[in-house]
């Protein structure tokens, strides 16, 4: 999955610098293997937490 968070040269005119507080994220998704759907999201770093599965949606 790849998300444009900022704005593209084309739409912008001059390109601007990114803000201080840009930086990378990560897009965690759990996803159904049958219907495919996405049954949970969660926009975070990638440390140990979201990438085992204790987001704010689950409890250790």
């Amino acid at each position: 999955m790849v998300v444009l968070v900022r704005q593209g040269k084309a739409r912008s005119g001059k390109a601007k610098a990114a803000p201080d507080q840009a930086g990378d994220v990560w897009t965690w998704t759990a996803i159904d293997a049958e219907s495919k759907l996405i049954l949970s999201y969660m926009v975070g770093d990638r440390d140990r937490d979201p990438g085992h599965g204790r987001g704010p949606h689950q409890h250790a």
